[in-house]
């Protein structure tokens, strides 16, 4: 997950109901109820991490700082 000082961004890769693999992103503001969610479907993972991966890429060239995962 990214985040700046006021937004936030979610991203991971999953399996949906169908058995599809997808990437699942969530943003926002950490102040505010504006925000989104969007999933889209990959028919290889492979797919999936390469667009995760060009997703990080954009995260921290808008600035946003890469954040520890939790457990």
């Amino acid at each position: 997950h990214w985040e700046t000082d006021t937004r936030f961004y979610y991203a991971r890769i999953g399996v949906d109901l169908f058995g599809e693999i997808v990437l699942d992103r969530c943003w926002g503001g950490k102040h505010s109820r504006r925000g989104g969610l969007k999933s889209t479907p990959y028919q290889k993972l492979e797919q999936a991490e390469r667009a995760l991966r060009r997703l990080s890429k954009l995260r921290l060239s808008h600035g946003y700082r890469q954040m520890p995962i939790q457990s």
